[in-house]
């Protein structure tokens, strides 16, 4: 008989640690969920064999999930950092009648309409919540059924940039359906009395990956891109927050100038795009002779601002001998078949690459023009090259005024990025430091 409940755990990457993380979880939701039999789908790989691009953005799945589980009644939905009690869960799925079209979760709200979300809400007064899927989200099977048949008609997307916020707005305009407030059962962290399911920070956490070599200064080499027109401006803000804490760093300019100083590669400056500049960093950085003693290169924007003790933390985890990129993963393409699109790491946020990559991408990877979008070039060329795409959501391409509060006191920011509207000083002070 096909089970009634599935357990959907959305995964950060697939590299050894991001498996390693998956089965631990598995295990223990099949322990929580004893005696209910869930199906329990890792979502990176929920299908095997089948192609699973966009996997983290839900909405690709649900029409898979609904034709495999045709006597569904509840579709629970998790991240790989998230706990359960499976007892007050079991009790409180009994209560409910999952005949109703449910979708239920711990609601956020942005502080303002927000670029990452396309100013959604920008003409209404009412705040519109989507859920925190670390916390947890609950959808009824009927839910599921209706939401299929809607998606069948999205043939793809074009960009996949905050599936939690995505996700609730496939769900309200083509269903109706808004989100049901459960905070005090669906938490952002675990208060012992009354979580069903809540956020249990293990990556870049003091206390995780103890048995990995420690990260510090030496293991990072650290390429800026910036051009003449900044370096009396950001380039000064970089210099005096994060970056007087670099081992390895170079700006990379169109301009020589000796005060920063600054290291150009005939690239002229180009408005959008620094495909041009990023590649041409790459093929420079492999040549660097401090690249020798390095783990990891970041690249950063001039505007990016980063904490580099959490991003120690969370690169510990990571086996550096393995190929891949960590960043902020953001999503171009991809279609319910789940054949369709590519992952990149926004570069704004900051982009990590293990050695092997940064060796690898150097070697294979062209921009078509100059002015192509580095970040989703580099993405085509890593899902053409095999290269996987770790997602850390401490990784920011916008503002902290551009994220909901509730998320930010929840996971230890690691970056953001732009000074518009902020004061960096400010921003680098309170939540990098």
């Amino acid at each position: 008989s096909s089970p009634s409940i599935v357990v959907l755990i959305l995964t950060h990457g697939s590299t050894v640690y991001d498996e390693r993380l998956a089965e631990e979880t598995r295990r223990h939701v099949e322990r929580e969920m004893q005696g209910e039999q869930p199906t329990i789908l890792i979502s990176h790989r929920a299908f095997e064999g089948d192609s699973a691009w966009g996997h983290y953005a839900v909405w690709p799945l649900i029409p898979r999930i609904s034709a495999r589980f045709p006597s569904l009644q509840w579709l629970i939905v998790m991240e790989v950092e998230s706990r359960m009690d499976g007892r007050r869960l079991r009790e409180n799925l009994k209560k409910r009648r999952e005949e109703e079209e449910l979708f239920v979760g711990r609601g956020m709200v942005d502080q303002q309409p927000v670029i990452t979300h396309h100013f959604y809400g920008f003409d209404s007064d009412d705040l519109f919540q989507y859920p925190d899927f670390a916390a947890g989200v609950l959808l009824s099977g009927r839910l599921v059924s209706r939401l299929s048949n809607a998606l069948q008609t999205k043939t793809r997307s074009d960009f996949t940039i905050d599936p939690k916020h995505e996700v609730s707005t496939v769900e309200g305009p083509f269903v109706e359906i808004f989100l049901c407030l459960q905070v005090d059962h669906f938490c952002q962290s675990d208060d012992g009395a009354r979580c069903l399911i809540w956020f249990q920070q293990r990556t870049g956490h003091t206390k995780s990956c103890t048995d990995r070599p420690p990260i510090g200064p030496e293991s990072l080499f650290v390429a800026i891109k910036t051009f003449s027109g900044f370096h009396r401006t950001r380039v000064v803000v970089a210099k005096r927050t994060w970056v007087k804490n670099v081992r390895h760093v170079v700006f990379y300019s169109d301009l020589e100038d000796e005060r920063v100083p600054t290291k150009t590669l005939g690239i002229p400056n180009t408005e959008r795009g620094h495909c041009g500049k990023t590649i041409a960093i790459l093929k420079n950085v492999v040549k660097q002779p401090e690249l020798s003693t390095a783990r990891f290169l970041l690249i950063a924007d001039d505007d990016t601002l980063v904490g580099l003790s959490r991003l120690y933390r969370w690169l510990k985890c990571y086996d550096d001998k393995e190929t891949m990129i960590i960043g902020e993963r953001y999503g171009y393409g991809y279609g319910v078949s789940g054949e369709g699109g590519y992952d990149y790491p926004t570069g704004g946020a900051g982009m990590v690459f293990s050695l092997p990559a940064v060796r690898l991408l150097a070697e294979k990877c062209e921009c078509p023009s100059i002015d192509s979008p580095d970040d989703m070039i580099l993405g085509m060329c890593a899902r053409r090259l095999g290269i996987p795409l770790v997602h850390s959501p401490a990784m920011h391409q916008a503002r902290p005024s551009d994220y909901p509060r509730s998320f930010l006191s929840r996971l230890p920011p690691v970056s953001f990025h732009k000074h518009d509207g902020e004061d960096p000083y400010e921003v680098f002070t309170r939540y990098l430091r």
